[in-house]
Parts: C-alpha cells; sequence; structure tokens
C-alpha cells in the first residue's frame, strides 16, 4: 500500500451484483485472473483490498466508468482454492472509501487509488438516540412481514449503540438489491444516509403489504377488490406516471388449456367494423360525454380485471385438479404394480418354503 498526499493505492477488484458494507464478513468467489491477482497482492502486503461494485455485471473488463465510485476497504481473513481456478474470499469490510482512478502501470490486476471517506458531521447525542429510536421502530415493522430475519437480526439491532453502526448492520443482513446496498454505501452523509435506509424499509414495508393484499385478491376474487385495484390504476394513469395499462393474465378454456392472454385496458383502442367505413350511430348523453366517460371507464376497466382474476382462478384449480387427477391414476398405477411385485414375491416365498418340507421329509423317510 503505497500512501500519498491524494489518498494512496491498493489492489481491488470489482464484484459483479453484490455489495460489501463496513463491518460486514461475508465470503465471495472470484474468477477472473485480474481479480485473483490482485487478492494475491494484497496477501502479500497487508492483506487490505478495495472492492467496489460494478455497474453492469455483464461487463467482463470493467473500467473506472464501468464501477460505483464509493467501495469498502476490507481485510482478508481467509482464501480458499476451489476447482475451475476460482478462489473463495472471506473478507471484513473496514470502511468507505472513494475510488479516485486506477494505475496505468500495473496491468496484471487493478491497481487503485482511493481515499478513505470522512465520516462527516457528527450528530448530537440527542440526535444519535432520536435516530436509533426511530430505525429500530421503522426495522419492527419490516420484521412484521419478514420474521425470519428478525428472528436473527433483532437482538443485534437493539445492542447497537451507534447509529452509523445500525444503519450499515440493517443494509448488510436484510434481503436488499445490490443496487439499493450501494445507494447506501455511497451515501456519506450520515443524516442522509439514515433518510434514505428509512425510505427502503418503509418502500419494503409497503411492497410486503400489497404484496399480501393481492395474495388475498388472486386467491378469493371479489369484484370490490377488482374496483380497488381499478381505482389506483387509474389514479396512477391520470396523473400520468403510467402511460398504458395491460392486463396479463391466464385465459380459461377448459380444464386443461389455459392460454396466457395479454389485454391492453388503457387507453382504449378504436377498433373499426371490417367491411368499409364505420356506421355513424346517433348517442345522446346526459350532461355531456366527458362525464359519461368518467362513469364507464372505471366500470368496465373493473370489469375486465374482475374477469381475468376469475378466469386466472379457474384456470389454476383446473390446472390443479388436472395435476391432482394424473397424480392418483399414477398412483394407482404404482400401487397395482407393487401389489403384483409382492404378490408374486410371497407365492414365491410359500413355493420354496413348501419345496424345502418335502425334500427334508423325503430326507427323512
Amino acid at each position: 500500500m503505497n500512501i500519498e498526499e491524494n489518498g494512496y493505492e491498493i489492489p481491488a477488484v470489482a464484484l459483479r451484483g453484490m455489495t460489501i458494507l463496513p463491518d460486514m464478513i461475508i465470503h465471495f468467489d472470484l474468477s477472473r485472473k485480474r481479480s485473483i491477482q490482485a487478492v494475491e497482492q494484497a496477501m502479500n502486503t497487508d492483506q487490505r483490498l478495495l472492492v467496489v461494485t460494478q455497474k453492469d455485471p455483464g461487463t467482463e473488463e470493467p473500467e473506472c466508468k464501468d464501477l460505483y465510485e464509493v467501495g469498502t476497504v476490507v481485510n482478508i481473513r481467509q482464501i480458499t482454492r476451489l476447482p475451475n481456478d476460482i478462489i473463495r474470499v472471506l473478507a471484513e469490510g473496514r470502511v468507505r472509501a472513494k475510488l479516485l482512478s486506477f494505475s496505468e502501470e500495473v496491468s496484471e490486476y487493478l491497481l487503485a487509488r482511493i481515499e478513505e471517506a470522512p465520516r462527516g458531521e457528527k450528530l448530537s447525542e440527542y440526535e444519535e438516540e432520536a435516530g436509533l429510536r426511530e430505525l429500530r421502530s421503522i426495522f419492527e415493522r419490516y420484521c412484521q412481514f419478514y420474521p425470519k430475519v428478525g428472528k436473527n437480526l433483532t437482538p443485534r439491532v437493539q445492542e447497537a449503540a451507534s447509529l452509523e453502526y445500525l444503519i450499515d448492520e440493517i443494509t448488510s443482513n436484510i434481503p436488499l438489491h445490490y443496487e439499493n446496498k450501494q445507494s447506501v454505501l455511497g451515501e456519506l452523509d450520515l443524516r442522509e444516509r439514515f433518510t434514505l435506509l428509512c425510505q427502503i424499509l418503509l418502500n419494503e414495508v409497503e411492497v410486503a403489504r400489497v404484496r399480501m393484499d393481492l395474495s388475498d385478491i388472486v386467491e378469493e376474487p371479489a369484484y370490490p377488490d377488482a374496483m380497488l385495484l381499478c381505482s389506483e390504476l387509474l389514479k396512477a394513469y391520470a396523473k400520468g406516471e403510467i402511460g398504458e395499462i395491460y392486463l396479463a393474465y391466464t385465459a380459461f378454456r377448459n380444464t386443461v388449456s389455459h392460454v396466457p392472454t395479454l389485454l391492453k385496458l388503457l387507453p382504449v383502442e378504436h377498433v373499426a367494423e371490417s367491411g368499409g367505413e364505420e356506421p355513424e350511430v346517433p348517442m345522446n348523453f346526459e350532461a355531456d360525454d366527458e362525464e359519461a366517460l368518467e362513469m364507464i371507464i372505471p366500470k368496465y376497466v373493473a370489469s375486465l380485471i374482475y374477469g381475468g382474476l376469475m378466469e386466472a382462478v379457474a384456470s389454476e384449480n383446473g390446472a390443479r385438479m388436472q395435476a391432482m387427477d394424473n397424480a392418483t391414476s399414477n398412483a394407482e398405477e404404482m400401487i397395482s404394480d407393487l401389489t403384483l411385485k409382492y404378490n408374486r414375491a410371497r407365492q414365491g416365498s410359500i413355493t420354496q418354503e413348501l419345496t424345502e418340507i418335502i425334500a427334508g421329509a423325503e430326507a427323512i423317510s
């Protein structure tokens, strides 16, 4: 490790699809030659290594622009050589670090010039305690939907005395996409990092709640549920948050035929009758056409959603019934085959015993 005025140089590896945070102990596998060389170089010096996440996991030879700006300096605890020229590294995250550049003088591995990220403004005692309590409260709500995570992590969350440590501890140990973890890692201001993680947790809570609601709707769909879905979709459509609405469902034909179907709900497509020009049909609206459409469109969309839900449930039940029928037929066939084999074996055993008895009696006489 060469220390200079503008940061220092350290071997580096680019990670695909994962982010390592400070105080995190984790193992990861490396197969690229430059990454393996970087680990070996680190082991020959002070066992310190920069791990930084690729923006695109598909990039085979990442350059500085292909990596996130903030990574983590780790201490290598152990390396294990696996078949097919793969090494498994056990490492412990230490500090955040900004990636400044890569050395052009070294080509065998990535030699990064970095500077350790400053910890930023220290919070007051009251701010620290308020942040700890708020984050614990939000985490408890999160654990209501993910009890397995809470069972393992709650003791450490309750014992944490530092807000900075608690933020990294939660981020490291809950199932988040690596981009979310990277956003927490890359936020150097502690207050902003706290706000970001709280928002991520609240989003996860809301997604889990909606998933539970949708699960109940899918299992036993009712028209009010379809109206509720329709209302949320139309609000987003009216605000311009979404441009088109499609309904994907399994259309029920019969117990063995279920057709994947994609139906466009909005905007409504105007289809002319085949065979020439459209006939002019006079329509009279009470009030005006806009008010009529405001009444018709929600009912139209809700009815299509409800129909799609019912057909999807019918298709699922049909598939289950068919699968159970096939399983029953297979079980009956297996029972018949095993019964026949058992009777044959039993008959052979009885025949063998009779043969031995007769042979013994003849020997005695």
